[in-house]
């Protein structure tokens, strides 16, 4: 008898194996919110729910166009233009390159940071080595922050040239 019952239980599972399983239903589509039940802690996680979803959905800062972000970004001594300032596909950002004279990246980036500090920006941070560096600060609402490196390329060569990629946005 055990040996029938065993012999039965494998020829279901082959069977099982060999039947392609249906796809699983797909899942329901939400509908109203049903009223969240007051003093409980089921009400509460449903009253937050719609307010995380907002959050989550709240822009980083207004749209900035070009010229906003030129009256904001200072002279930089030493510099040539590599590409022009551009917004970012969701007009938020605004992205600019030079090719800055210096000596190494945090050279620039120091110069750069006392150029911003010139300039009106607050709460400078500068960091970095000789190959890359970086500096950010704000002012009047808006935030900028650049990256200084190394390069190899003609246009830019280090020791005495090196890239400054900045972006410039409004904070939040």
């Amino acid at each position: 008898m055990r040996i029938a019952l065993a012999l039965l239980v494998a020829l279901s599972a082959c069977k099982d194996k060999a039947t392609p399983t249906p796809s699983p239903p797909p899942p329901p589509t939400p509908s109203a919110a049903p009223a969240p039940t007051t003093g409980s802690a089921a009400g509460s996680a449903q009253e937050a729910r719609p307010q995380e979803a907002t959050a989550s959905k709240q822009p980083l800062g207004d749209p900035l166009s070009t010229d906003e972000a030129a009256k904001v970004i200072p002279k930089l001594e030493g510099a040539k233009e590599i590409l022009p300032l551009r917004q970012t596909s969701d007009k938020r950002q605004v992205h600019a390159t030079w090719c800055i004279d210096g000596t190494g990246a945090d050279d620039v980036a120091k110069t750069v940071g006392k150029q911003m500090a010139a300039a009106g920006y607050k709460d400078l941070s500068i960091r970095g080595d000789a190959k890359k560096a970086g500096v950010q600060g704000t002012r009047d609402g808006f935030r900028m922050s650049m990256i200084v490196s190394a390069s190899s390329a003609a246009n830019c060569p280090a020791p005495q040239h090196y890239f400054g990629s900045a972006t410039v946005f409004r904070e939040p």
